[in-house]
């Protein structure tokens, strides 16, 4: 009798610990997924305070990455949210189709937009470790150089 209660407990014991492991899972905001992915895979970075306002619905979260890459990390409360803004960034990363207004951008080198989860992500740039790394976590661009239409 004693084994099948302490049988019993184990089971248990197992079921509320796999069980907190799923709620603290998914109760990581999409930032901070993409912030542990990045150490996970040994980029070291500093997210620092944007210095000027972004140009979508959502305040701008700059993060420096090895010294010398900026990446901007959008994130939205919703997926939903992040993908109506998405539809106003133009195929080609230089312009911002608003419904009562056009933002031109001129970036200093390439620009490349992903987005995944609640996340838009912006990279201007033509580092290839940093290419490779966003598009084998985050998919295609959905828009910028490497947009390849649909």
């Amino acid at each position: 009798m004693k084994r099948i209660i302490f049988f019993g407990m184990v089971v248990l014991g197992i079921f509320l610990i796999s069980s907190c492991a799923k709620e603290t899972k998914e109760n990581v905001s999409d930032y901070t997924a993409f912030l542990r992915l990045l150490s996970e895979s040994g980029f070291q970075y500093i997210e620092v305070e944007a210095d000027t306002p972004g140009f979508l619905a959502v305040e701008r979260k700059p993060i420096i990455i090895e010294n010398d890459i900026i990446i901007n990390i959008y994130e939205y409360n919703t997926a939903e949210e992040m993908e109506k803004d998405a539809v106003y960034i133009n195929k080609n990363g230089h312009e911002i189709n608003f419904p009562d207004r056009i933002v031109y951008l001129e970036w200093a080198s390439i620009p490349h937009f992903y987005k995944k989860g609640t996340l838009i992500i912006n990279y201007v740039g033509e580092n290839e470790l940093m290419l490779n790394f966003l598009t084998k976590n985050f998919g295609v661009e959905f828009a910028g150089y490497g947009y390849i239409g649909e």
